[in-house]
């Protein structure tokens, strides 16, 4: 877990890394997104935990550099062989993830809490 980010934030439930973008998806410098995003990385591309929640609940808005960047850190975990998911996105999030058709890469959510259950197996 990497506690110091501001537009990333994040936490370890057991063999689940959740990880919660926060504020106004554009109101952010880029170079802050990435330098976040990089320390995100390191956490992630390790074998434990497994799976990678990307929560949007606290997150209204997400243009193109920040959609890209969640994108960036979902196929890290994937390519070591880790699972991803979404969940808590707004409807118009909802319908930009479906129309990149990255709901048929990694699966959707309505709610958290249903994120953790579909993964409480692997859990551990």
């Amino acid at each position: 877990m990497v506690d110091h980010l501001k537009i990333l934030t994040s936490r370890i439930e057991g063999n689940l890394y959740i990880l919660t973008p926060v504020g106004d998806g554009h109101s952010f410098r880029y170079d802050a997104l990435q330098r976040e995003c990089n320390a995100v990385r390191r956490s992630i591309e390790q074998p434990y935990p497994g799976v990678l929640i990307i929560d949007f609940s606290q997150l209204r808005y997400f243009g193109s550099e920040f959609i890209g960047a969640l994108i960036t850190l979902a196929r890290a975990k994937s390519d070591l062989g880790g699972q991803v998911c979404f969940c808590e996105a707004t409807e118009d999030m909802q319908r930009v993830l479906n129309n990149m058709k990255l709901t048929n890469l990694w699966p959707y959510h309505d709610y958290l809490a249903e994120a953790i259950a579909a993964y409480s197996d692997t859990n551990e």
